[in-house]
């Protein structure tokens, strides 16, 4: 081993980054040390010192003095006598041997107490014992959530640099495990395998709850991002454009007895963006716009035939919108084929709403709308039913329930229906669901239905003694559900007369006929 004299430029710092660069990179190479801002050839030295090929001559000796140095007070060993008595040279080598300790760092196990020299802090680090052994467990990877260093240095108010020396010194790293040589030695296996099972309980639970706080953060971004970019320029458009009118009645005949009719617009994806070249469809907001108009009337055509319905139930939502957020996403993010900006869409979509009222306002003076929000329009869906309580908001006869749940209920005479898009409980829970959370309404009524949709195609069922009806859509086919084959389903609206005593009675459909627009 050749011993030259420490280099000048070799400051505590550097010495403090490189010992950090090697503990992470043990085959630590020229080109990662030239990286820290010195030369080649200074490299060549540290990769030699590194090595153990040469040792500066002020390495060793300083090094056992200085650990039991207290802050602040370095101790230096003294320089070699160069008049060294005859005849006690090999006694004098014994004793210099005798004052150097070869470990890192020094242990006080009655004061449970680690002493550690650090050149980065220019004195010996005293760290208790807890908060040692606790710096460690947060740098070790074996509970899955090793901290950073970063972190380390903000829990335990330490700076950076006399960290990563720190742990150099001991030999830290995050494949480690998470006790000390001191633990290891003074408990039993047992031990030590319970107390690295309470750590992984603990960074579980620290990591739920970091998880949780991420979410509510995302979550307050997401409403944020909503009030200001969509929100409100709906309610600037809305508080500028309400007027004051009265829609017209139709002469029709009354109904030789109390009926319901029940209007779910389910699944029009209002925003919706598809071409005939690309999709075998064409679809647009013109064209979805025109499809609901159509449709209800139509609709609403063969209901009156027997007589001016009692009541309309209007459910608002499960994808009425095609989209949710301010990027063209889906609630979830999920990017769509659009045709319009997110405000756009929502404020025309909103407008739709409104006139579709209108419409069905002609036939039955008293409408109750619902809200069952979808997995494209979960928020898109309450900014709709907000917009309909403000545009009728002095009109007898309209009602709301404000029920913000993922299934909602409604009574007519004795009848109990069940409104939910179909992307949540599966089919056969719904029966138990309705129930147990109308159990009040349930006892009184003797006819159960449930509406859902989600899937763009007609089925009915009679699951647990409940009847169920799957609504069809009059969308149009996206580039998705093109590639998806999802293609083959029957594109219709679909009106449900409801006795008021004897319960279900009809079905209306009005489907989109070959040759309308798609």
């Amino acid at each position: 081993m050749k011993r030259i004299p420490r280099p000048e430029w070799l400051t505590p710092e550097l010495e403090a980054q490189i010992l950090a660069l090697k503990a992470e990179h043990p085959n630590l190479g020229r080109y990662r040390i030239v990286g820290l801002g010195i030369s080649h050839r200074k490299a060549r030295v540290v990769l030699e010192w590194l090595s153990g090929q040469v040792q500066f001559d002020d390495a060793a000796a300083p090094a056992g003095a200085q650990i039991t140095a207290e802050p602040g007070n370095t101790v230096r060993a003294p320089d070699p006598d160069p008049k060294r008595p005859e005849g006690f040279s090999e006694v004098k080598e014994a004793d210099g041997k005798a004052w150097i300790h070869d470990a890192p760092y020094i242990y006080d196990a009655q004061t449970d107490t680690y002493y550690t020299f650090l050149r980065s802090a220019n004195c010996t680090l005293k760290v208790p014992g807890e908060k040692h052994r606790a710096m460690k467990a947060a740098y070790s990877n074996w509970d899955g959530a090793p901290q950073t260093i970063n972190q380390i240095c903000v829990l335990y108010q330490i700076p950076r640099s006399w960290f990563i020396e720190y742990k150099a010194r001991h030999g830290w790293t995050h494949d480690s495990d998470p006790f000390t040589n001191e633990e290891v030695l003074s408990k039993d296996v047992d031990g030590l395998v319970d107390d690295a099972l309470l750590q992984k309980r603990l960074a579980i639970a620290q990591r739920f709850q970091a998880q949780s706080i991420e979410q509510d953060r995302k979550d307050a971004n997401k409403y944020r991002q909503l009030e200001t970019m969509v929100i409100q320029p709906l309610l600037d458009h809305l508080s500028s454009s309400v007027p004051k009118y009265e829609v017209p009645r139709l002469n029709l005949k009354p109904a030789r007895k109390p009926y319901c009719l029940v209007i779910p617009p389910y699944d029009l994806h209002f925003g919706k963006g598809a071409w005939i070249d690309e999709t075998g469809t064409h679809y647009s907001r013109d064209e979805a716009a025109k499809l609901l108009t159509e449709k209800t009337s139509e609709l609403l055509d063969l209901a009156s035939v027997h007589g001016r319905p009692d009541k309309v139930i209007f459910p608002v939502g499960s994808d009425f919108f095609n989209s949710d957020n301010y990027f063209g996403g889906t609630t979830k993010g999920t990017p769509q084929d659009n045709d319009g900006t997110a405000v756009r869409i929502l404020t025309e979509g909103c407008e739709l709403l409104a006139n579709t009222a209108d419409l069905v306002r002609q036939v039955c003076k008293d409408v109750e709308f619902l809200e069952v929000r979808g997995n494209h329009d979960y928020n898109s869906t309450i900014s709709g039913l907000l917009y309909l309580r403000a545009w009728f908001r002095n009109t007898k006869g309209v009602t709301f329930q404000t029920h913000h749940r993922d299934r909602v209920y409604t009574v007519y005479g004795l009848n109990l229906m069940g409104f939910t898009h179909g992307d949540g409980a599966k089919i056969k829970e719904l029966p138990a669901l309705m129930a147990g959370e109308a159990r009040e309404a349930w006892g009184r009524t003797l006819h159960r239905v449930w509406y859902t949709g989600h899937l763009h195609e007609e089925k009915s069922g009679n699951p647990g003694g409940v009847l169920w009806y799957q609504i069809p859509s009059l969308s149009g086919v996206d580039r998705w559900h093109d590639k998806k084959g999802y293609t083959l389903a029957r594109r219709a609206m679909q009106a449900f007369m409801l006795d008021q005593e004897k319960g279900p009675r009809a079905v209306f459909t009005a489907p989109v006929l070959e040759g309308q627009p798609a």
